[in-house]
């Protein structure tokens, strides 16, 4: 079913994705979608009794990176939008 108002697909099955593999990368990606540079974003993180490591950044495409956009499609503060076409999930 394709949303006729934004051209996307709505995701309805992830079952493909393990809930280890959920728990262990939702804290990395929701960490924070505020700026383009490398240097603190994604250093050791302590979160409660939740301890992450550093991340090792050389070789992966700046593109892909946490950075802040315009997002303007209306969804309350607080929501997470996955589009799979792009490649990319936004932290409203």
């Amino acid at each position: 079913m394709t949303d006729a108002t934004t051209n996307t697909t709505p995701v309805t099955d992830l079952t493909g994705l393990s809930r280890r593999f959920f728990v262990l990368a939702a804290p990395a990606v929701l960490a924070g979608c505020v700026t383009n540079t490398v240097s603190g974003d994604y250093g050791p993180r302590q979160e409660g009794s939740v301890s992450l490591p550093s991340m090792d950044m050389e070789g992966i495409n700046p593109k892909w990176l946490r950075q802040e956009v315009a997002f303007t499609r209306g969804e309350a503060p607080g929501t997470v939008v996955v589009i799979p076409s792009e490649y990319h999930l936004y932290f409203v």
